[in-house]
């Protein structure tokens, strides 16, 4: 199974390219262990966003590229990363188009999560081990 693509979250405009950390390093590892290898990982709003709820203007702005490659990549569901992303993608006001993909329940930790607060590891794990469940059952 190939491994897990995804891109980092902490844009650096002095270099002007995303880092990828320990974080999410880690992130893609359980992933990995878990059987997600060659999961894809995108982002509701494709720019950098302040800490806190998405700006309805840049979920509108953005709305129409994340329907697009969710109808190209034809997931069989979507798991959103944080309860940012999980808020939006469920939001009504919005009115994704997701061409009937289920959306799973809840939201998983950010990478970010992992570094910051260690102790959350294998609280992430167990997320990580229930979505497996939830999808060898689809």
């Amino acid at each position: 199974m190939p491994a897990t693509g995804h891109i980092g979250e902490n844009w650096n405009p002095r270099n002007n390219f995303f880092l990828y950390d320990s974080s999410d390093k880690l992130f893609v590892q359980i992933l990995n262990t878990y059987g997600f290898g060659g999961c894809y990982i995108t982002d509701v709003v494709k720019t950098c966003t302040p800490a806190g709820d998405l700006d309805e203007d840049d979920v509108k702005e953005f709305k129409n590229i994340l329907e697009q490659e969710i109808k190209i990549i034809q997931p069989r569901l979507i798991v959103a990363v944080g309860g940012r992303s999980f808020r939006a993608i469920n939001n009504k006001k919005y009115n994704f188009d997701f061409s009937s993909v289920p959306i799973y329940e809840k939201p998983i930790y950010l990478p970010v999560n992992l570094r910051l607060y260690p102790h959350r590891i294998p609280i992430f794990e167990e997320q990580v081990k229930k979505l497996r469940s939830f999808c060898n059952a689809l």
